[in-house]
C-alpha cells in the first residue's frame, strides 16, 4: 500500500478550513449522533440527542453464540430497528484496532462493513474514529498505563456523571461525546486545552469528511 502524502502546513489550513465548513453545516442540521463500538458478540449502541435528555438512550445489541453470519445477521436487524426513530443522525464507529489479528480481525472487518452499508442504506452518514484517539480524548492527552476498560467506565462517570454497567456502551456513548464536543469547538469563540485543539484539528483534517451515499 503506498504511504499517504504528507501535507504541507498551507494544505493542512485549507484541507482544516474546508472540511470544517462541510462538517459544521451537516451537524447543524442534524438532531443527534449515534456512537457504534462494534463486536460479533456484544456491540454498544447509544444515542445522543443534541437538544432532547429524554431521547437520549443506550442498549447493548447481542450477536449471539451463532456463527459469524447468524451473529451479524442479529446485529444488523436490531441496528435496523433503532434506526427507524434516529433517521437525522449521523453517526461515529470506533475503527479497527491495529492489536487485532487473524479471524478476529476479519470477523470485525465483516461486520463493519455490513453495519456502515446498512447506515448508508438508511441515510445516515457517518464518521470513524480511531481507538487510540477515543482513549485520548477519554482518558487525557498521555493516556499513560491506565488504557483499560474499567478506566474508561470510571471516567465516563467523573467526567458526564454517567454510570454503565458494560464497557460496550460506555464506549459507544464516549464516542457520541467525541462528536459533541468537537461540535463545540467548531463553533466561534470556542477555546480549549492545546492538545484538545490539535486533537480535535488532525480529526478535521484526516476523517473530518463524514461518509455518505
Amino acid at each position: 500500500m503506498p504511504k499517504k502524502k504528507k501535507l504541507t502546513k498551507e494544505e493542512k489550513e485549507q484541507t482544516l478550513n474546508t472540511n470544517s465548513k462541510i462538517l459544521r453545516k451537516i451537524l447543524k442540521r442534524k438532531s443527534s449522533v449515534i456512537g457504534l463500538d462494534l463486536s460479533t458478540t456484544s456491540t454498544g449502541f447509544y444515542n445522543y440527542h443534541f437538544s432532547n435528555e429524554n431521547l437520549r438512550f443506550g442498549t447493548t445489541i447481542k450477536g449471539g453464540k451463532n456463527q459469524i453470519n447468524k451473529r451479524i445477521v442479529n446485529i444488523l436487524d436490531s441496528i435496523d430497528e433503532l434506526l427507524v426513530s434516529n433517521k437525522n443522525s449521523i453517526a461515529i464507529i470506533e475503527d479497527y484496532s491495529f492489536g487485532l489479528r487473524g479471524s478476529s480481525l476479519s470477523q470485525l472487518a465483516e461486520l463493519g462493513g455490513c453495519v456502515r452499508t446498512t447506515l448508508l442504506r438508511s441515510g445516515i452518514c457517518y464518521l470513524t474514529l480511531a481507538p487510540q484517539t477515543l482513549k485520548k480524548f477519554v482518558l487525557g492527552p498521555s493516556r499513560g498505563s491506565n488504557t483499560g476498560k474499567e478506566f474508561m467506565l470510571m471516567q465516563a462517570l467523573d467526567r458526564w456523571g454517567q454510570k454503565f454497567n458494560t464497557s460496550d456502551v460506555c464506549d459507544a456513548f464516549c464516542l457520541t461525546q467525541f462528536v459533541v464536543t468537537l461540535r463545540e469547538y467548531m463553533m466561534p469563540g470556542s477555546s480549549g486545552a492545546k492538545w484538545q485543539n490539535q486533537m480535535y484539528d488532525d480529526f478535521i483534517i484526516n476523517r473530518g469528511l463524514p461518509i455518505s451515499l
